[in-house]
């Protein structure tokens, strides 16, 4: 594979854009002659009338500012647009496409959404687009600073001191009492799901959608519950109405205990919950469950009061956090959380009452001072009585829902009701186990109540003759043997134990929970079942006992000795015949089905084939399994016939049968043998071996697509680079920058032309020959680090002319790709660039190469013809360190450059990565690793160290077994025009037609 890196040598030359677009842009006095620029007209129309509105307490969230995004196809958040009111838009743009003119006036659509502050009450409503399907991410922000948003005080116990004199103490006292305002950071959110009738997203990552009208409304309240279950819904990274019901009870579980309480809520906890204690207005009803959240919300600002577990933000970050990771029993948050709410039960529960002075004594207990204490109990006892008179509930109702708020509020945070949940599953799956085995030891049964009905005709028998007494032992004795080695007895009694534990451990939990009677009740009912089935075990096996004891008392009563062995062993050996016959037809099945195999991998020649060699595999496996089960049985009955061969063996001593007993001795001890021989070959490790390598064959066969895919998705993205490089150079050379729309033609590649604006940063690639076309624009974010964000889009050729179209150009999604990588890096939905500066950048006049220390780029790419598809992404980052590892900027002299290149998707129903961990610096020894993993299977990997060219690539194919741990599979060794693989098995493949490379 000479030159297999030419194009990668120095790694510069794979980034060409940036190259030009980071080099390029100083004085030139050289002009050329442009022709003007032909710009047409885009228009984008919106409706915006389906309403979401909700309210944002924790306690009360006032003029707190919204984001509003939706989850894109890879779980990211993006943003949305919306509107404050029901309306109407239309904007135009113009560019020199009509697609990108129109991808600006939907841009300018999304950018004109309006900044929304909750109100007075936290409430606030938005309007979507009509045709907006998908789900809703919407967060609430308050800040201490540089605004008017305000939390309300919704504990009893106060929530911390003012840092300085405030207009909010409304009583002077220096402290953030129940009821009052102040200033915080904070940050709530919740995840809808919306749908429309007009809209089709189905194939959105598999997320599906609750349903909707074109016009509908929807409510999302903002609370920390819906906090909790948003981060699991995102964490998950599938968001339907399944999972939304699944993290709204796993919340409710976590942080409320019964689900009982709040059971309007199970399937959507937005949809409530969102009341403010300390001004209860009527438009939500209050019941027990809503006070147990009020008051669990409300102990948060309570425990972020006393300082030991950081801020507000960090209380509500952590707890999320902990519910999601299901680490509440360990969190030092929730301990703190647990006995705020404990204290606030009671606290309520005085408040209720009207006893003034027993509410004075809960919070003196909770460690309110006594003057603060005697404000506070007047206060609550005006939210109380507000709350009554507003119709959210009774006097009465409240009362009772008080004292179940009360009691729940003292249980959170024990562990018991998690502990609960997770016994209850795991006895409910215990019984689904047991009820499998029973239904299995009833069938086992059925067969043996047949054979004993056989056994007791023969039995039964008036005036039995010899041979009948000697029909009656052979049966008796096999009989009795199949009921032994099935071991039905000892798993009938196994069932018994089980079943009693179950009702035990099924009514304790139903003692304790009443939601999980009924997996008590099914216990129960299970019981009796159990009970009698094993008593007809028992009795079945005693049966077979006692007919064995009767019939060899019979033999020796008639001194029939001799005849019985003899007739036990030709049996024994008649079934283990049988057994070998079965076998060798499972050994002769496998090994016919393991040729079509091997033929099927031998000659895999495109993704059809190596899905057919799949399927073949599949066959194998199950012949391998049911190989094994004859193995053991032929191996079980060899030995039994051998036993009672023996037998023969004796009691034919000194008697004219003592020849022939011997002789079936010898015939029986060389099925043996052959039954061991045989188990060894179906048990024995080459089996292993093989079964690996045939699986890697299957694997290594699909490579045949995917390493051309690789290439040619190489190829596009680096051609795409050479050609507007080559362009720009051409340009640089001869022409012109100045400011404003410029167009030409490239000397160099005379076949493309080119149009720019340096004001707007858009540039367009045409290739009047073959109809290649590259679309990009561009922006600055100007930060002490700052970064050229560049979206793109258009059709480019490979080397061997298979064409790839890139898609989508998005502003406003590379935007947030260049931000996203000062932390998490996300996936855009768009075809992106961004060039990483060291230092402020404003414009192209102020980049030179010591200012660029990164670029990246992510491409989404489909091949549209060719003999391969593919839908997928082409992706790179490239770095650089100096002699001493230290991060340097990537063009400059004497520097190791470093490339993660991706080709990852789907290409022929075979779903592959192929990554290149490449550095380049002279001289070079090894240059980084390359792997092709099969996503799909088996956890493929084909895996090389890419190497200087004096020598053959190094590595090794491994799959997963079924524990999912990685095992090696072959080593493979780089050949002329392709790779060597040998496998485990001893076998050696050549695969010239495995290319990954190209001419790289």
């Amino acid at each position: 594979m000479a030159k297999r890196f030419n194009k990668l040598t120095p790694i510069a030359t794979s980034v060409a854009l940036s190259l030009g677009l980071t080099g390029c842009f100083g004085d030139d006095d050289n002009n050329v002659k442009v022709e003007p620029v032909v710009t047409v007209d885009g228009v984008a129309n919106a409706d915006f009338n389906i309403a979401v509105s909700g309210r944002a307490v924790k306690g009360t969230l006032k003029n707190a500012a919204l984001s509003v995004k939706t989850v894109n196809a890879n779980g990211e958040l993006v943003d949305v647009a919306y509107r404050s009111e029901v309306t109407s838009v239309e904007e135009t743009a113009s560019a020199t496409s009509e697609a990108e003119a129109k991808s600006l006036a939907e841009k300018a659509i999304l950018d004109a959404s309006p900044s929304v502050v909750t109100g007075e009450k936290g409430e606030y409503t938005i309007y979507l687009a009509s045709d907006f399907s998908g789900p809703l991410h919407i967060s609430v922000n308050t800040k201490k600073d540089g605004d008017d948003s305000l939390v309300k005080c919704d504990a009893f116990v106060g929530c911390g001191d003012f840092s300085a004199a405030s207009d909010l103490d409304t009583n002077k006292n220096d402290k953030v009492d129940f009821g009052e305002w102040y200033k915080d950071d904070l940050e709530l959110s919740v995840v809808k799901l919306i749908k429309t009738t007009s809209s089709d997203s189905s194939s959105v990552r598999g997320i599906q959608y609750a349903e909707g009208d074109a016009a509908a409304s929807f409510k999302a309240n903002v609370t920390l519950f819906t906090s909790a279950a948003a981060a699991i819904l995102i964490a998950d990274g599938e968001i339907s109405t399944d999972t939304i019901k699944s993290a709204s009870s796993k919340v409710i579980r976590a942080l409320i205990g019964d689900e009982a309480l709040l059971a309007t809520l199970t399937a959507d906890i937005s949809e409530g919950g969102a009341v403010d204690f300390t001004d209860v207005d009527g438009t939500e009803s209050i019941d027990a469950g809503v006070l147990t959240m009020i008051q669990v919300a409300a102990s948060i600002q309570a425990v972020a009061a006393k300082g030991d577990n950081g801020s507000i933000s960090d209380v509500i970050e952590q707890l999320k956090n902990d519910v999601k990771d299901d680490n509440l029993e360990a969190s030092d948050t929730f301990t703190a959380l647990k006995e705020q709410s404990k204290a606030a039960g009671k606290i309520l529960a005085a408040v209720v009452s009207g006893d003034t002075e027993a509410v004075k004594a809960a919070l003196i207990e909770a460690g309110v001072d006594e003057e603060t204490a005697e404000q506070t109990a007047a206060t609550a006892q005006e939210a109380k009585d507000k709350a009554v008179e507003s119709g959210a509930t009774t006097e009465e109702d409240l009362k009772e829902d008080a004292e179940k708020s009360e009691k729940q509020l003292d249980e959170i945070g024990n562990g018991e009701v998690l502990k609960n949940a997770e016994l209850a599953e795991l006895l409910s799956n215990s019984l689904t186990e047991l009820k499998a085995e029973l239904v299995s030891v009833q069938t086992l049964m059925a067969t043996f109540e047949t054979q004993l009905a056989n056994v007791d005709e023969l039995a039964g028998k008036d005036d039995k003759s010899n041979q009948d007494v000697v029909d009656y032992g052979v049966a008796a004795t096999e009989f009795e043997r199949a009921v032994r080695e099935s071991d039905i007895s000892a798993t009938s009694t196994q069932l018994t134990n089980k079943i009693v534990e179950l009702v035990s451990s099924t009514n304790g939990l139903a003692a304790k929970d009443a939601q999980y009677q009924a997996i008590a009740d099914d216990a129960a009912a299970q019981k009796p079942l159990v009970d009698s089935e094993n008593v007809k075990v028992q009795a079945l096996v005693a049966s077979s006992q006692q007919h064995l004891a009767d019939a060899v008392e019979a033999v020796n009563e008639l001194n029939l000795g001799k005849e019985f062995a003899k007739e036990t062993a030709e049996s024994a050996i008649e079934t283990a015949k049988q057994a070998e016959t079965d076998a060798v037809s499972a050994e002769v099945n496998f090994n016919t089905i393991k040729v079509r195999f091997d033929e099927a991998v031998g000659s895999i020649e495109s993704s059809q084939d190596a899905q057919t060699a799949k399927d073949i595999l599949a066959e194998l496996e199950s012949a391998y399994s049911l190989n094994k089960e004859t193995a053991q049985k032929f191996f079980a009955d060899a030995s039994n016939a051998l036993e009672k061969a023996n037998i023969y063996v004796e009691e034919a001593k000194s008697t004219d049968e003592e020849a022939d007993s011997i002789a079936t001795q010898a015939a029986t001890s060389d099925m043996h043998t052959q039954a061991i021989e045989h188990y060894y070959t179906v048990f024995g490790s080459e089996r292993i071996d093989e079964m690996a390598t045939g699986v890697a064959k299957v694997g290594t066969g699909k490579l045949v697509n995917v390493s051309a895919v690789s290439r040619e998705g190489a190829d596009a993205v680096f051609n795409v680079g050479e050609v507007i490089f080559d362009v720009i150079k051409d340009i640089l050379d001869n022409g012109s920058f100045g400011s404003g729309q410029q167009s030409g033609t490239s000397e160099k590649y005379p076949d493309w032309e080119y149009s720019y604006d340096t004001e707007r940063y858009s540039f367009s690639f045409r290739n009047t020959r073959d109809g290649q076309n590259i679309d990009a624009i561009g922006s600055f974010i100007s930060t002490e680090r700052s970064k050229f964000s560049l979206t793109w889009s258009g059709m480019v050729k490979s080397d061997n002319g298979q064409t790839l179209n890139i898609s989508e150009q998005d502003s406003a999604e590379c935007l947030d790709y260049a931000n996203s990588f000062e932390r998490e890096v996300i996936t855009p939905n768009a075809s992106c660039l961004v060039i990483h500066f060291n230092d402020y950048v404003t414009k192209f006049d102020d980049v030179d190469a010591d200012s660029v220390d990164r670029v990246t780029s992510y491409n989404l790419v489909t091949f549209s013809d060719g003999p391969y598809g593919f839908d997928g992404f082409v992706s790179f980052d490239v770095t650089a360190t100096d002699i001493d590892g230290y991060s340097v900027p990537i063009f400059n002299s004497d520097v190791t450059q470093h490339l993660n290149f991706v080709v990852q998707g789907t290409s022929e129903q075979v779903e592959f990565s192929t990554s290149f961990d490449v550095r380049y610096e002279e001289p070079v020894e090894e240059i980084g690793s390359m792997t092709i993993s099969l996503l799909n299977y088996h956890g493929y990997q084909f895996s090389v160290n890419l190497v200087d060219e004096s020598d053959p690539l190094m590595g090794e194919v491994s799959i997963l077994d079924e524990g999912l741990t990685r095992f090696k599979a072959g080593d493979i060794t780089e050949i002329e025009n392709g790779f060597r693989i040998n496998y485990i098995s001893n076998e050696s493949i050549d695969y010239t037609n495995i290319e990954v490379y190209g001419d790289r």
